[in-house]
């Protein structure tokens, strides 16, 4: 018989005493996949239901246990900057929003934590403009061309390890890096070299750190609370 993880098929919410516990699995979906919604809202929206349910302290600080049971992610690391082997004057990024806080034609607001990355390296961050993809045609012909070389020729690949992977990729993007051009003298390598290296203004000694920001407000204990902690 097929043991089931209950990871696939949660327990039902369960009710201690006379109060009724929250199911917390939907609580994190809610919050996962819908704007604006906070936990005092939908700790709200559980006391109207559940007038004599538990209070807000013990709803956050539950939901903040139960998050922490979940499965573990991997955090991939780019360090664009470092593979080029230096730094460019400006940096013309899609308008994401983990990176554009409100995008604008003339003064957009950038990402508190990225603009601290550009300060660190000193350059400028330019977003393209919206719906112009022209402002980065180079940049998405390249992505195209990735896709072509590299995941395609791997989709039937299968891979035991992340250093065996990276490998792989490294061949062929190395080849691709060194593959002549069709009506031009020279590749891409060749031409990094000879245009874009030289300018590049050389990187920082420090790599810079990743950093978050939070605006808090300080409570009557002088205290500030970040992610549970108080400082």
């Amino acid at each position: 018989m097929l043991a089931l993880k209950n990871d696939y098929f949660p327990p039902a919410p369960s009710v201690t005493g006379t109060r009724f516990v929250p199911d917390f699995q939907k609580v994190h979906k809610e919050l996962q996949s819908k704007k604006h919604v906070t936990l005092n809202l939908l700790w709200q929206e559980y006391k109207e239901q559940h007038p004599d349910g538990y209070q807000y302290s013990w709803f956050c600080h539950n939901y903040r246990d139960w998050t922490g049971h979940l499965d573990v992610v991997m955090r991939h690391e780019h360090r664009a900057f470092i593979f080029f082997g230096g730094v460019p004057e400006v940096v013309v990024p899609d308008n994401l929003k983990s990176g554009v806080t409100k995008a604008c034609l003339y003064e957009p607001d950038i990402n508190p934590t990225y603009n601290d990355l550009a300060r660190h390296y000193e350059t400028v961050v330019i977003p393209a403009r919206v719906r112009k993809p022209r402002d980065k045609a180079k940049a998405e012909a390249g992505v195209l061309l990735v896709e072509r070389w590299i995941l395609a020729k791997l989709r039937n690949h299968r891979f035991f390890s992340l250093a065996e992977l990276d490998r792989q990729i490294g061949k062929l993007l190395q080849g691709l890096h060194e593959k002549h051009f069709q009506k031009l003298t020279g590749s891409r390598h060749s031409w990094f070299e000879e245009i874009d290296k030289p300018a590049l203004k050389q990187l920082p000694s420090a790599p810079y750190e990743l950093a978050y920001w939070k605006k808090a407000t300080v409570h009557l204990d002088y205290h500030v609370e970040v992610k549970g902690y108080y400082y």
